[in-house]
């Protein structure tokens, strides 16, 4: 891949991590990519190094948006922005704020679940049953004094993942679950009530949607509602990964998003 010589100033990579994760997962991509732009990777509302979200609070996906649009320097003229899951939901926010300062956006299953909920949206009927399944589950998004617990916690970890995978995790892995599980509840409540529909999403930017061959119904079918209304878009599955691909598989992300970027710095 060629690379720029010297660092670009006037532009800015926003690197945004998902529920539960941390800016670290996207620590592989060198900071020669996009030309040498100025990498910022911002830990999302209630995460280290800032302090949790206290129960009770409302946060929603424009929140975090807004927070990584104050960390922008001031004069900046691009912004590429790269996101996986729900960090990608607030991807999307900002570059509606940003309009046509966006430079490209590099996106890995995009969870705008709010956008199969609208009546009028055509999908097979397995996957609107599954988001149903959440938006009429009796607790999952509703009962203030189950949310964020271990059982919620079991049940959204082992969706993204897989069955037992939260009693699988160390018990210093749930510990620091737990101090983020009221900030995740917010996010996953974002992804259902702050996501507009897929036409709110049009980008005039290069986009790369990528989705996992493993990944569930709901969040394929979001990728593709994405891809639908932005028939520009490079759409991309990985065989054999799941949801949380920039996790388990990081070279295989890194190596793409390299691409992609080399692909927008050379008009490809």
């Amino acid at each position: 891949m060629s690379q720029g010589p010297e660092r670009r100033d006037d532009e800015v990579v926003l690197y945004l991590h998902s529920t539960g994760t941390t800016p670290a997962m996207w620590r592989r991509v060198p900071p020669a990519a996009f030309g040498g732009a100025v990498s910022l990777a911002p830990a999302n509302i209630g995460y280290p190094p800032g302090p949790p979200l206290p129960r009770g609070v409302v946060c929603r996906a424009e929140e975090d948006a807004d927070q990584a649009l104050d960390a922008l320097p001031p004069g900046v003229k691009g912004v590429h922005l790269v996101g996986h899951s729900y960090g990608a939901l607030v991807a999307l926010h900002i570059a509606a704020a940003l309009g046509p300062k966006v430079r490209s956006l590099f996106l890995y299953e995009p969870v705008v679940f709010g956008a199969l909920l609208h009546d009028d949206v055509e999908i097979d009927p397995d996957v609107r049953a599954e988001v149903q399944g959440f938006v009429n589950h009796p607790w999952f998004l509703s009962d203030e004094a189950r949310l964020g617990g271990d059982e919620w916690l079991e049940l959204f970890i082992d969706y993204w993942n897989h069955p037992g995978a939260w009693r699988g995790m160390p018990e210093a892995g749930r510990a620091a679950t737990r101090t983020l599980s009221w900030k995740m509840v917010q996010e996953v409540r974002s992804c259902f009530f702050s996501s507009g529909r897929f036409g709110d999403y049009r980008q005039q930017a290069p986009l790369t949607l990528i989705f996992g061959e493993r990944t569930t119904r709901a969040s394929r079918a979001m990728t593709q509602g994405l891809a639908a209304v932005n028939p520009h878009a490079e759409v991309i599955e990985l065989e054999g990964v799941g949801h949380m691909g920039p996790i388990t598989h990081p070279s295989v992300v890194r190596d793409l998003l390299l691409r992609h970027a080399d692909g927008v710095l050379h008009g490809l």
